[in-house]
């Protein structure tokens, strides 16, 4: 467990960088913290935003930086505008990012996700997909959808799967961690191998995923 401070750079009211991590570093003085939770970042000042990305990493060396940083269709936000997408040195010092909030998306043949959940090497951290509106799919497919290009999926609060009785969490204790479990063989067997993913995750996804 580590203490991290939910804080959103997007909405602190000066656009200095060192004036913001500044008063980050007064926080981690005064009460211990070891990351922050980013809600939000500045969207149309990459510039900014990179600059604070690089400072924090330099003030939490070994701490948890996590980046939420998607906005809606409405207001000139991501995917188009966010920095992120465009410019990956911003998360790239990133431990991970929580991402697709408000995005709307429909089917398996959606690209966003496997942009978005797996950084498709373009930056050196984690991706994961809030897929608030992702239509066309039940949650229990959008979970195997997030399997395919993350190696995990985003618990979201636990609802109820399509039509029936049973919870999320009930199918993904029936579905979700078994198939989860043999990838995981399969990456300490094979995880060392060149070209990993292509080779052996992927065709083994497609496998143990053909009925959903």
């Amino acid at each position: 467990m580590h203490p991290i401070m939910y804080a959103s750079s997007h909405w602190y009211y000066s656009r200095d960088a060192q004036e913001y991590v500044n008063e980050i570093m007064r926080m981690k003085n005064e009460f211990g913290i070891e990351g922050l939770y980013l809600d939000g970042i500045p969207g149309q000042e990459w510039i900014v935003a990179y600059e604070q990305m690089r400072m924090l990493r330099e003030l939490f060396s070994d701490g948890r930086l996590i980046i939420h940083a998607t906005g809606d269709k409405y207001n000139g936000n991501p995917p188009l505008c966010e920095p992120a997408l465009k410019v990956p040195i911003v998360e790239t010092y990133a431990n991970s990012t929580y991402t697709g909030e408000l995005i709307y998306g429909e089917g398996n043949e959606w690209a966003y996700p496997k942009y978005i959940t797996r950084q498709y090497r373009l930056s050196n951290c984690i991706g994961v997909m809030k897929y608030d509106k992702w239509d066309g799919l039940t949650p229990l497919q959008r979970d195997m959808q997030m399997l395919k290009w993350n190696g995990r999926t985003c618990l979201l609060p636990v609802e109820r799967e399509g039509n029936t009785d049973k919870t999320r969490l009930e199918y993904l204790k029936e579905h979700y961690f078994p198939i989860l479990e043999e990838l995981k063989k399969l990456w300490m067997e094979k995880g060392n191998e060149e070209k990993f993913y292509e080779k052996y995750y992927l065709p083994k996804y497609e496998e143990l995923t053909r009925n959903f």
